[in-house]
C-alpha cells in the first residue's frame, strides 16, 4: 500500500515560559502562595511526503488568482 512513498517529519522545540501570579517575592524567606501558575512550550510540526511537490501557500494562491488577485 506504502511501498512507493516516504514520508518525513520534522519536530522543533523551542523556548518555556513559566508564569505564576502573583510573582515570586524578591526575598526568598517570605512566604509565598502563587493563585496559579501556567508552562508554555513552544513547538513545530511539520510532515511532508517525499518525492511530491509542496502545496501552494497564501503568496502562490494570490499570485495565481485563486483568493482574489488578478486574473
Amino acid at each position: 500500500m506504502f511501498g512507493d512513498g516516504a514520508m518525513l517529519r520534522m519536530i522543533a522545540y523551542g523556548n518555556e515560559l513559566n508564569l505564576a501570579h502573583p510573582p515570586r517575592p524578591v526575598d526568598a524567606k517570605t512566604a509565598w502562595q502563587p493563585e496559579w501558575t501556567a508552562k508554555l512550550r513552544i513547538k513545530s510540526v511539520h510532515t511532508a511526503l517525499l518525492g511530491m511537490a509542496s502545496a501552494p501557500n497564501a503568496q502562490d494562491l494570490l499570485r495565481e488568482g485563486l483568493l482574489g488577485g488578478e486574473e
